[in-house]
Protein backbone atom coordinates (compact mmCIF):
# COMPACT_ATOMS: atom_id res chain seq x y z
CA UNK A 1 0.00 0.00 0.00
CA UNK A 2 0.93 3.68 -0.79
CA UNK A 3 -0.48 6.56 1.47
CA UNK A 4 -1.02 9.54 -0.61
CA UNK A 5 -1.11 12.63 1.18
CA UNK A 6 -3.10 15.11 -1.53
CA UNK A 7 -2.88 19.07 -1.44
CA UNK A 8 -5.12 21.07 -3.48
CA UNK A 9 -3.89 24.36 -4.07
CA UNK A 10 -4.99 27.65 -5.55
CA UNK A 11 -8.89 26.93 -7.11
CA UNK A 12 -8.74 22.94 -6.93
CA UNK A 13 -9.01 23.90 -3.07
CA UNK A 14 -12.16 25.45 -3.62
CA UNK A 15 -13.28 22.88 -6.11
CA UNK A 16 -11.98 19.87 -3.77
CA UNK A 17 -13.97 21.51 -0.42
CA UNK A 18 -10.73 20.87 1.47
CA UNK A 19 -7.01 21.74 1.45
CA UNK A 20 -5.83 18.27 1.70
CA UNK A 21 -6.49 14.76 1.81
CA UNK A 22 -4.83 11.31 2.49
CA UNK A 23 -5.82 8.44 0.59
CA UNK A 24 -4.29 4.68 0.40
CA UNK A 25 -4.04 3.19 -2.86
CA UNK A 26 -2.06 -0.68 -3.92
CA UNK A 27 1.53 0.18 -4.06
CA UNK A 28 2.25 1.10 -7.96
CA UNK A 29 -0.91 2.64 -8.91
CA UNK A 30 -0.19 5.36 -11.18
CA UNK A 31 -1.33 9.23 -10.37
CA UNK A 32 -4.13 8.50 -13.21
CA UNK A 33 -5.73 6.06 -11.19
CA UNK A 34 -5.18 8.39 -7.92
CA UNK A 35 -6.95 11.78 -10.17
CA UNK A 36 -10.01 9.02 -10.82
CA UNK A 37 -10.64 8.36 -7.58
CA UNK A 38 -10.34 11.92 -6.61
CA UNK A 39 -13.13 12.40 -8.94
CA UNK A 40 -15.48 10.38 -7.98
CA UNK A 41 -14.84 10.97 -4.13
CA UNK A 42 -15.72 14.85 -4.66
CA UNK A 43 -17.85 14.80 -7.22
CA UNK A 44 -18.43 15.81 -10.98
CA UNK A 45 -17.65 20.10 -10.41
CA UNK A 46 -14.24 18.39 -9.61
CA UNK A 47 -13.93 16.13 -12.65
CA UNK A 48 -14.91 18.91 -15.44
CA UNK A 49 -11.78 21.23 -13.98
CA UNK A 50 -9.26 18.17 -14.42
CA UNK A 51 -10.31 16.17 -17.09
CA UNK A 52 -11.69 16.96 -20.37
CA UNK A 53 -14.70 15.54 -22.26
CA UNK A 54 -12.49 12.89 -23.67
CA UNK A 55 -11.04 11.74 -20.08
CA UNK A 56 -7.56 13.95 -21.15
CA UNK A 57 -6.18 16.60 -18.44
CA UNK A 58 -6.37 19.66 -19.02
CA UNK A 59 -3.25 21.71 -19.66
CA UNK A 60 -4.10 24.18 -16.58
CA UNK A 61 -3.86 21.43 -14.15
CA UNK A 62 -0.31 20.58 -12.61
CA UNK A 63 1.18 17.61 -10.48
CA UNK A 64 4.00 17.55 -8.15
CA UNK A 65 4.78 14.40 -6.99
CA UNK A 66 6.95 14.95 -3.88
CA UNK A 67 8.05 18.07 -5.07
CA UNK A 68 8.68 17.59 -8.18
CA UNK A 69 6.39 19.08 -11.24
CA UNK A 70 5.92 16.61 -13.57
CA UNK A 71 5.92 16.96 -17.26
CA UNK A 72 1.90 16.65 -18.90
CA UNK A 73 3.35 13.39 -21.09
CA UNK A 74 4.30 11.37 -18.23
CA UNK A 75 1.77 12.23 -15.42
CA UNK A 76 -0.58 9.91 -15.85
CA UNK A 77 1.52 7.25 -16.15
CA UNK A 78 3.54 8.45 -13.26
CA UNK A 79 3.72 5.56 -10.17
CA UNK A 80 3.09 6.29 -7.13
CA UNK A 81 5.17 3.93 -5.00
CA UNK A 82 7.59 4.12 -1.73
CA UNK A 83 5.04 3.62 1.26
CA UNK A 84 4.17 7.70 1.37
CA UNK A 85 4.03 9.96 -1.34
CA UNK A 86 3.14 14.08 -0.99
CA UNK A 87 1.04 15.12 -4.31
CA UNK A 88 -0.26 18.54 -5.38
CA UNK A 89 -2.70 19.70 -7.62
CA UNK A 90 -2.67 23.13 -8.79
CA UNK A 91 -4.08 25.18 -11.34
CA UNK A 92 -1.51 27.02 -14.06
CA UNK A 93 -2.01 30.47 -15.05
CA UNK A 94 -0.63 31.14 -18.57
CA UNK A 95 -0.56 34.15 -20.16
CA UNK A 96 -0.17 38.03 -19.27
CA UNK A 97 -0.08 41.49 -21.02
CA UNK A 98 3.90 42.81 -21.27
CA UNK A 99 5.36 39.50 -21.07
CA UNK A 100 8.47 39.96 -23.20
CA UNK A 101 10.05 36.86 -25.39
CA UNK A 102 12.31 34.69 -23.14
CA UNK A 103 10.75 35.09 -19.99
Amino acid sequence: MVTVRVTFLGEMRSLAGRREMQVSLDDGSTVSVLLKYLCDSLGEDFRRHVFDENGNLYRHVSIGVNGSVIEKLDVLLTRLDGGEVDLMILPVFEGGQGREEGF
